[in-house]
Order: C-alpha cells, then structure tokens, then sequence
C-alpha cells in the first residue's frame, strides 16, 4: 500500500507493479486496477486527465504475462504513448517458453513512443556491468533491444541481491527500455 501513497503524494498517473500481494485488501481509493495478474498489476490514477486503453488484442497467448496500456491526453488528438507491463517468467522449472514471449511484439513496439518496463529475469552485460556472462533468458530482451533500437534506462542500481545478501554481485533483472524519440 506504501507504493500507492507515494503515487498518490507525487501525483503518479500509473503504476506498475511486480509481484504484488494478492489480496482483496491491497486496494487503494486514489487508484483502480486496470489489470492483475499472477506476477504483475497494473493501477491508474482513478482523477487522472489522461485515458487510458488496455490493448488485450496484442497480448494473446501471453498467459497475463505481458500488460500494453494506450495512454493519451485527454481532449487531444495525437501521438499515444504505449506502456508495456512485463513479467518474463517460466511457469515451473522444467518449462523451456515463457509465455510473455508469446505477445505480439512487432505490432506492439511499432508504435512511436513505448515505455517497456517489468521483471525479466534475464542476465546480461549489456545492462548490468556487474553481470559476468550472460545467462538464461538475455537472448529474447536482447534482440528486442537491437531490433527495435530500444534504450536501456536503468540507473545501474541492483534491483535484486540474491537471498537478501548484501555482499552478492548486484543482479539487474527489473529494466526500464524505450523507444527512440
């Protein structure tokens, strides 16, 4: 619920969260859910002057693992700007596909402006220098990056430490990438 209050004091349009608790109780009067799911979730500003659209058509087949959210000004006709909630997990261990895989990419990251965010569980150097080798998962956010000439905008932080251990090499699976203006 903290996450909330802070949207509501900086006046924050939308939020996406990962893994959030599942519970009726996590509700908030400032804000409606727009999409929950398993690993993710996703809230708008219930007083918020933009509208807002949620493109379920390109995310079929994703299991909930992938949210698109059209957002534009209201009373203004114009560029939209696309949000993308990710969480790019395997169902079990023994699974080889990850379902947020399975959305409708080019048609997504065709539009202009994109704002792709989520826990990918994916390990590379290309965005954490602290990553010695790639390992699972980097080869699908990778070509994502390149085919798209999406930008990285992490700060570099750790966003996960491996069992809380604050002495582990800093793991960056939570990205924030857009689009070229």
């Amino acid at each position: 619920m903290a996450i909330m209050e802070t949207g509501v004091r900086r006046k924050v349009d939308v939020i996406l969260i990962q893994e959030p608790p599942m519970s009726e109780t996590y509700r908030h009067p400032e804000y409606e859910y727009l999409r929950m799911g398993v690993g993710m979730m996703m809230a708008r500003r219930v007083d918020s002057e933009w509208r807002f659209s949620m493109e379920d058509r390109l995310v079929q087949g994703a299991e909930g693992d992938v949210q698109v959210l059209s957002i534009g000004k209201r009373g203004y006709i114009g560029t939209e700007v696309c949000i993308v909630n990710v969480y790019n997990q395997k169902r079990t261990p023994e699974d080889n596909e990850r379902p947020a895989r399975i959305a409708d990419w080019d048609a997504i990251l065709a539009d202009a402006e994109v704002i792709l965010v989520g826990d990918f569980n994916a390990h590379s150097s290309r965005w954490n220098p602290h990553c010695p080798n790639r390992r699972e998962g980097h080869e699908f956010l990778e070509h994502l990056i390149d085919e798209y000439s999406l930008a990285v905008r992490n700060d570099g932080l750790a966003t996960r430490r491996p069992d809380g251990d604050r002495e582990a090499r800093p793991i960056i699976i939570d990205l924030t990438l857009v689009s070229p203006l």
